[in-house]
């Protein structure tokens, strides 16, 4: 064992210095030289070596005459006068003892300067570099052979803003009265009073208002507020201001990356990379290898975290068609997730140094927290399986656009839809009275700036609190936090302004005068002007301080400067975005009809735009003025939407053209020739065959020649280009987005056209299109209330129950009462329970509803049903529908849905760690009663990583939504005999399933229950039941190409007809019964 002890200093004589590290010499240690395994001669230590207080040595042994030895430096270091026997290890010291780490084919592929070896170093011209050294004698070398640290952008711009010479270092910005600030203080003056009472003015309005049309209301809380805004600033920061850095670091650390690959490829395996080398022809071992270097070369960089978050991204590869798209879509993901665990520091300092008695604030920073946490689990997710692709110069704008815009509004959606709908009201700068009043509310528009003080007082407070943590301890993490925190705090300005301007549009003449006054203003409209002013003076003071450490890097990093010059220019340009919703293949030409883009088997590959693809979807961005051809070729049956947009450099639309249900069989081709001009008088046309030409079905350049329609919504809400609406004008032809409204305790049933006439993409799910065809129209989401259907509530089995008339679930303190189907009696006839509590009914909707302390039905949907164990201790409480209960032996955790006589319980989740394999029995005893086990709920074991094996008990009829979801290692799966219902996305993306036998049983198969099941080569088909609605669009989509499916003789007609159509490869082998399916 090698027994040499470092001590790690800050400074002292004898110290090599690694970046911010330093190892004493260990000569001071006076030890004999021993190596790690005995008959290991030869040793060397590389600079990188040094990381996190880890030293690596790699050895060998040689044949030959050691008299001769010596090494060469060409890029990588090798043996000259031996040959090395069985290859070459390496080692790394962990607590005095060394450890091996792997055996290597050259003697280093991964270092770049060596400091310390017991044999000398030359270079190709024979020149000694480094004369050979013992282990023992490893100093600080005046040697400008020696690199200097890491150029990190963070560290560099933290450390100018505390020269005292860079733009806002004094900080001047800080303590300056905002519009908001000013107002309010005079405000209060005239009886206006806090947060507290703004938010119970805001309340008391609505709750003097009822909309009679909606079946529910929405219930906002005041912590939805905060939580809209600081959202809103943080995205703000990271989608406008961040985002040509965050590209610019993409572009520099892909190019870094792709250029150590393929020095490593061509030294270790005589493999040349370039853009026609496909990722699909490297070996398992080159695969390895290069995921190595892509974790060494951010930690060298500091990010040590990047390497936990890429521990699953070598799978990306396969999605990735080049080591070159591989290694932006990388760097992508890593600056994203970067900037992002900045932000969540961000908001942890500000939970730290919120006032304890502002609960909501306090909540509403956990929420946030929470909802970035699961929004990156997603991101990574989609990536990881090949859902999210992108490529391009500005690979990294889509991606931040697709997290922000897509990935954390769906996230919200799940656990908070009211903050949704808060968030991206007030992102469009419009507020939420609208949905109970129709109107802008005096008392919210106060609330609201009193709520961004309050959150801007505490972002100042970080600020200073972070620049402090930086200056104590200049990491790279502490200088993103110190930098975001600047970012954020200059978006609540603009905040501030937006919400004094909206303010001033609803004071009182007398008010108004007042404010005026404070400002120097005579009147509204100059006052609304010199908040603009004030807008735009923190708006130039933030771009000085964004932008001008470029000009520094110039003198100071020139060999850097290049990847961030363009920040001192205008960064967006005018552009158009393709949208391709479809199953097609895209290629794109310039004007030399030289291929730029291709799209081919949901793959992207490109040499100059960029290009984002999830799914299905592709979306194609181009510059203005360059001229381009798109060609779409069907690689399925279906039809194509195309929807072009035209943007400014501020990215708001210009113009937008649909074409729509373009039809589609395999080989199909559309072709469009596009010449980049943006407001053309001209339409966009797409032919089909030679001569056949056609117009778009809706273009708003021409809108002025179409007739516009109302289109009103109720329990959901109209997005038009990521804006809500619930009344809007559109026009024939346009298609609009829909999302309904879902709180906690409803479930969505359909969508119901209430008066006029449209085309609603899928009438059963809750977020599709609404086509515009002639004339004004009313829709509606009709949903159901389960919290009235399943009772959380468990009254005590002692009592006969009091019935009232008609119960009440009071969802909102406006919501008109709902009577239930059935009052919330013990459904176990052998048991009297305790009378509740009877609730009063209002007679007046308009008036509040009073209740009682323990009403029989909750007041608050979002209640979620006790969990109980399956133990002694609670054995006399009485199971009912809708309590959970943990089956201790197998950690399994049910929710009863039967009781009495029809006792069944659904399999809802397990509790255990690592969960490798899975039995659902067909009954399980719970409470000393037995219960059928009759369904297995919605994402029961969704991203089980580990999971290998299930079997499915004879008593489950349905398997829920996503419930065996990205189990990526299921391979072998059993499903019970009486399985009817296989649920939406299933078993989607369990790419390690081999083989499935579809019980006799099923009769539907939902939407995408088994895509991306890529493996999927097996199918054995026992039902006869299936017929073709009640089979899911894309049920088999993105599967294995070439597989077998055995059914019926009588079936095999009409199921190979319905799978295709349902995205089963047109290549799929149909057997049938009794001939044997090969395995």
């Amino acid at each position: 064992m090698f027994c040499l002890i470092f001590i790690f200093l800050s400074s002292t004589e004898n110290i090599y210095y690694c970046g911010t590290k330093s190892v004493k010499a260990a000569s001071d240690n006076d030890l004999p030289v021993v190596y790690p395994v005995n008959g290991q001669k030869y040793w060397v230590i590389f600079r990188e070596g040094f990381r996190d207080s880890r030293i690596e040595m790699t050895t060998c042994n040689v044949a030959g005459n050691n008299d001769n030895l010596w090494i060469e430096w060409n890029g990588g270091l090798y043996l000259k006068g031996g040959e090395a026997e069985d290859g070459y290890n390496q080692y790394y010291l962990n607590e005095n003892t060394w450890e091996q780490i792997g055996t290597y084919h050259i003697f280093t592929d991964w270092a770049t300067s060596v400091i310390a070896s017991n044999l000398d170093i030359y270079n190709t011209d024979g020149e000694l570099v480094l004369e050979k050294t013992n282990l023992y004698e490893i100093e600080n070398p005046d040697d400008p052979s020696v690199p200097e640290e890491q150029f990190n952008e963070y560290i560099y711009r933290a450390n100018l803003l505390l020269s005292g010479d860079y733009p806002g270092s004094k900080e001047e910005y800080i303590s300056l009265d905002t519009p908001s600030k000013v107002m309010v203080q005079e405000l209060q003056k005239n009886g206006f009073g806090d947060t507290a009472r703004a938010w119970k003015s805001f309340t008391d309005t609505c709750d003097t208002v009822l909309d009679a049309g909606k079946t529910i209301d929405i219930v906002i809380e005041e912590k939805d507020m905060y939580s809209a805004i600081i959202l809103n600033a943080m995205e703000s920061a990271v989608e406008y201001s961040l985002i040509d850095t965050i590209n610019a670091d993409v572009i520099k650390d892909s190019e870094e990356l792709l250029s150590l690959i393929k020095e490593v490829m061509k030294l270790n395996y005589d493999l040349k990379i370039d853009k026609e080398t496909r990722n699909s022809t490297l070996t398992d071992e080159m695969r390895k290898r290069v995921k190595q270097l892509m974790d060494e070369s951010f930690e060298k960089k500091g990010f040590s975290k990047a390497v936990s978050w890429l521990s699953n991204f070598e799978e990306v590869m396969d999605f990735a068609g080049t080591l070159e798209d591989y290694c932006q879509e990388v760097a992508s993901y890593v600056n994203l997730r970067k900037i992002n665990a900045s932000m969540k520091e961000v908001l942890k300092e500000m939970g730290k140094l919120c006032p304890k008695e502002n609960k909501a604030l306090q909540s509403a920073l956990d929420d946030c927290i929470n909802i970035l946490n699961i929004s990156d689990n997603e991101f990574e997710e989609q990536m990881c399986c090949g859902v999210l692709k992108c490529v391009g110069r500005e690979a990294a704008k889509a991606v931040v656009s697709h997290f922000w815009d897509k990935i954390v509004i769906k996230k919200i959606e799940e656990i908070r839809p009211e903050l949704a709908i808060v968030k991206l009201f007030y992102k469009g700068s419009k507020y939420v009275t609208n949905l109970v009043l129709n109107t802008d509310e005096l008392t919210e528009k106060y609330f609201k700036m009193v709520a961004v003080l309050e959150v801007d007082s505490l972002v100042k407070s970080t600020y200073y609190s972070l620049k402090s943590k930086y200056q104590r301890e200049k990491t790279i993490d502490n200088a993103e936090a110190y930098l975001s925190a600047i970012d954020v705090f200059f978006n609540l300005l603009e905040y501030d302004c937006e919400s004094s301007y909206a303010y001033v549009d609803e004071l009182s003449s007398a008010n108004l005068t007042k404010i005026c006054a404070l400002f120097g203003q005579n009147d509204g409209n100059s006052l609304k002007e010199a908040i603009n002013n004030i807008k735009s003076h923190y708006y130039q003071e933030y771009e000085a301080i964004y932008v001008s450490w470029v000009n520094y890097l110039e003198g100071d990093y020139p060999e850097i400067y290049p990847y961030y010059s363009h920040l001192i220019e205008e960064s967006m340009e005018r552009r158009i975005e393709y949208k391709i919703h479809c199953p097609v293949d895209v290629y794109v030409y310039d004007s030399q009809n030289t291929p730029v883009v291709s799209v081919v088997n949901g793959l992207p590959a490109t040499s100059e735009l960029t290009v984002l693809v999830e799914d299905d979807e592709k979306i194609i961005y181009v510059p203005e003025g360059e001229e381009y051809t798109f060609k779409y070729i069907g690689n399925d049956i279906g039809s194509m939407d195309i929807n072009i947009t035209e943007y400014d450099k501020d990215s708001a639309v210009l113009r937008d053209v649909y074409f729509n249900d373009l039809a589609l069989a395999k080989g199909t081709t559309y072709v469009s020739a596009e010449n980049g001009r943006l407001l053309e008088d001209k339409e966009y046309q797409i032919s089909v065959g030679e001569e056949e030409s056609l117009e778009p079905d809706f273009d708003t350049f021409f809108s002025d020649k179409r007739q516009s329609y109302n289109v009103k919504i109720s329990e959901g809400t109209i997005y038009k280009k990521g804006e809500p609406y619930y009344n809007i004008s559109a026009y024939a032809g346009e298609v609009l987005d829909i999302s309904a409204f879902i709180p906690e305790g409803y479930k969505f049933e359909q969508w119901e056209v209430t008066f006029g006439e449209a085309k609603i993409g899928d009438m059963n799910r809750e977020k599709t299109t609404l086509k515009i065809v002639d004339g004004d129209v009313e829709i509606k989401a009709i949903l159901r209330n389960v919290a009235v259907e399943e009772p959380t509530v468990i009254p005590s089995p002692t009592t006969e129950p009091e019935i009232t008339e008609k119960p009440i679930v009071s969802v909102s303190p406006t919501t008109e009462p709902v009577t239930t189907e059935k009052p919330t009696v013990s459904p176990i006839p052998t048991t009297k329970p305790e009378i509740t509590e009877k609730p009063t009914v209002s007679p007046d909707s308009t008036t509040k509803p009073e209740t009682t302390e323990k009403p029989s039905v909750s007041q608050n949907p979002i209640m979620k049903p006790d969990v109980m164990e399956d133990n002694k201790t609670n054995s006399s409480q009485k199971l009912r529908k809708g309590s959970e209960i943990t089956d201790k032996k197998t950690k399994a955790v049910y929710r009863i849905t039967g009781t009495g006589k029809r006792r069944a319980v659904e399999y809802i989740k397990s509790t255990k760690k690592k969960l490798t394999s899975v039995v659902i029995p067909d009954v399980v005893k719970l409470k000393g009663k037995s219960y059928k086990v009759t369904s297995i709920g919605k994402r029961a074991f969704k991203n089980s990583k580990q999971l290998k094996t299930v079997k499915i008990g004879k008593n489950v009829k349905t398997i829920k939504r996503q419930a065996f979801s990205v189990c990526a290692k299921l391979k072998n799966i059993t499903l019970g005999k009486n399985v009817k219902s296989i649920g939406e996305e299933a078993f989607n993306k369990c790419t390690a399933l081999t083989i499935i036998t579809i019980p006799s049983k099923v009769a539907k198969i939902e939407e995408k229950a088994f895509y991306r099941c890529k493996n999927l080569r097996y199918i054995l088909v026992k039902t006869n039941k299936l017929i073709a609605k009640n089979v899911g669009y894309n049920a088999f989509g993105k599967g294995a190409l070439k597989l077998r499916v055995k059914t019926d003789k009588s079936k095999w007609k009409l199921y190979s007809k319905i799978f295709i159509e349902k995205g089963m490869s047109n290549k799929a082998i149909f057997i049938i019964d009794p001939v044997k399916l090969v395995i």
